[in-house]
């Protein structure tokens, strides 16, 4: 039997798992096309973060964009890899994508990126090389507020059903908790917002495993830490 909402969608969408629903296109009102369009393009949100990071890393190699990214690929490997082969869940019945449903990756991927930038807010000191850049703040509040509407996009697009959202969402907080606590929380949190952007990733970790027999002592674990700016004759260039 054909899907009843596939034959009139773009071609790119099939392949983002992003189609519409035709009935508003076709008996709906203007409100009711541009809220359909907003779904869409929430929908569409985890591959522009994808193609940014990517971009980024390509760009610059700096902590923060590695850490995410390694954090991103343990997420996509345990929802998309794990567990959507174990439980082999199906889509709504209509939904224009023949692979499993349970729990959703969009849900998952959002969730994971909403988390993280809440504990940059949280437990992040606002002398972090990163938080320096004038373009941190808009992009920040921008995923903040567009990150929620992914996992609501995902059921009136009709992909995944309530429970899958919910279990992607929960399994997206856990691994964004785990990575950060595990990552930043237990001693990196020095060369995840100190270290400048310069600094190297193997210089990095040599400094981040440096003992207090050699010298390096880690800082206390709170937000507002002071710190001391760094004397340098040249000018520096902040990087987001």
């Amino acid at each position: 039997m054909e899907d009843p909402l596939c034959p009139n969608c773009n071609f790119i969408l099939k392949k983002l798992d992003s189609c519409p629903l035709s009935e508003p296109f076709e008996n709906g009102s203007m409100f009711d096309i541009l809220i359909q369009s907003l779904w869409v393009a929430s929908s569409v949100l985890p591959f522009v973060i994808i193609m940014g990071l990517g971009i980024r890393l390509l760009k610059r190699r700096t902590p923060r964009y590695m850490l995410i990214t390694v954090c991103l690929v343990i997420q996509v490997a345990v929802n998309e890899g794990i567990l959507k082969n174990l439980f082999k869940d199906p889509r709504p019945f209509g939904a224009c994508s023949k692979s499993f449903g349970f729990p959703s990756g969009h849900a998952s991927f959002a969730s994971f990126f909403l988390t993280w930038l809440i504990f940059e807010t949280l437990y992040i000191s606002e002398h972090a090389t990163f938080k320096k850049s004038k373009h941190y703040l808009p992009l920040r509040n921008i995923g903040l507020i567009c990150c929620p509407l992914v996992p609501i996009s995902r059921w009136f697009l009709n992909y995944h059903t309530v429970e899958q959202i919910i279990c992607g969402s929960l399994i997206g907080f856990s691994v964004a908790s785990a990575c950060f606590y595990y990552l930043i929380e237990k001693g990196h949190q020095a060369w995840y917002e100190e270290l400048s952007d310069k600094t190297t990733l193997c210089e990095t970790f040599a400094t981040s495993g440096m003992d207090s027999e050699a010298g390096y002592e880690k800082p206390p674990l709170i937000k507002n830490h002071s710190l001391q700016p760094m004397q340098s004759n040249s000018e520096e260039k902040i990087y987001l």
